[in-house]
Formats: C-alpha cells, structure tokens, sequence
C-alpha cells in the first residue's frame, strides 16, 4: 500500500499525467488588438494548453525536484531524472538524498533500491490513471476525451510566471487528491503540487525539459546487479 501511495504521488504523470462534470474552458478569449483596426487576437486558456501538451507529447525527459512534506511540516526533498515515452514507459530514477529506481512498463512497475539491495515488481491496475502520472499516460491524440473521461479542469490565476490548470480526479479518493498543474512559456508542463485530504503535500519541479526526443528502448531497462533480492507481489 506505501508504494502504491508512493507511485501516485510522483510525477511519476505525469508528467505527467497525465496529469492531473468538466470545466473545460473550449472556446478561445478573443481581444481586441488594436481600436484602431480593431483585430482580434485568440489567446488560449491554461486549459487548452494544456490539452495541447499532452496531445502533443510523444515523450519528455526532464530533471526533478520533488518536495515532499507530511501534516506535521516535516519535508524531504528528492531530486533525479524523469523519461516519459509514449504509450506506457515512465523511468523515475531518485539520485539524492538515495539511489531509487522506479520504472513502469506497461502494467508492471518495478522498484530497484540499491541501498537495500532490493527489487520489488507488482502488475498495477486502472487507478493508476486517476493518479498524477496518469495524465502523462493520458498523452497522445485522445488527450482531449480522456481527460474529459478522468478530471475536471478549471484554469487558475497565474502565478511564479506559469499559467495554472486546477485538476480534480472524478475518482477522487485519498490517494488521489486534485492537483495544480503549471506550465511554462513554451507550453510545457513545469510544475505540480498536490495536498490530501491528510495535509500531506507533494511539488514537483521539471527543469532541462526535452520534448519529443527519441528515446530508446534501453533507457526502460534497469541494469541491477547479481545477488539483488527480488520481490514479486
């Protein structure tokens, strides 16, 4: 159960996410340009850029900061590498403040932490898209009705220089609390925070973002050394 909340957590979403009745501001915000000529500019809502992120992703590869905090104020930050490619590959790979390497490959999700010396691997089921990292699952052509299907979006005030989208799973649950989703001035997912309904809180920072790279097959694989426990459940 710790490491199913843990995954959920993540960004995991991704990206996420991906991530992260509907709210959906569709239409676009006309202004006048000029009232001389009176043009009108179309200005997308945080919404639909983010509905075009995703629809857009094939895969990301970004640096992590994840900060982590329980009810009681007490944080721990973690930072890494994070490799989304579409459809289902998602490498998290935690350098400090310990080696940990989660990968998801399809419907298996494997754990490797080296300290322990120790593999853990589980088949994960359908909840994994009302998670953060389910809206970066969420990518690709059918973004749009998938997350119709999945969340409610509702844009907020900007704020740190990135437009915000509030989402909120329809399968809310206590592993699943709505999420505040930022995105950069390339239209690129930047930042996420969550807080459960137990005061816990989670942000996660992407920086050094690369987009629609091509990635490999073997950036998927872990490399584990011999005499490493594993654990199957």
């Amino acid at each position: 159960m710790y490491l199913q909340i843990q995954f959920k957590i993540i960004i995991s979403c991704t990206f996420f996410p991906l991530l992260f009745a509907y709210a959906f501001a569709q239409n676009f915000i006309k202004d006048e340009s000029s009232a001389s000529n009176r043009d009108i500019k179309e200005v997308k809502t945080s919404n639909q850029i983010l509905i075009d992120f995703l629809t857009n992703t094939k895969s990301l590869k970004a640096d992590f900061t994840h900060q982590q905090s329980n009810s009681s104020g007490r944080a721990i930050t973690f930072s890494g590498k994070l490799v989304f490619r579409r459809p289902d590959r998602l490498r998290w790979e935690v350098k400090t403040p310990y080696p940990q390497l989660q990968l998801l490959r399809g419907k298996e999700f494997l754990l490797y932490d080296k300290d322990l010396q120790q593999v853990t691997v589980r088949e994960i089921d359908d909840s994994l898209f009302d998670s953060p990292a389910g809206l970066l699952f969420s990518s690709g052509p059918g973004a749009k009705k998938l997350l119709n299907d999945r969340y409610l979006l509702i844009s907020a005030p900007d704020k740190n220089n990135l437009r915000w989208v509030l989402a909120r799973p329809k399968n809310l649950t206590d592993d699943n609390p709505t999420i505040e989703l930022g995105l950069n001035s390339n239209g690129f997912l930047s930042e996420l925070i969550s807080l459960d309904i137990f005061g816990r809180s989670s942000r996660i920072i992407l920086t050094n973002i690369s987009w629609n790279e091509v990635i490999k097959d073997v950036a998927f694989v872990p490399v584990i050394p011999s005499g490493v426990e594993y654990l199957k459940q």
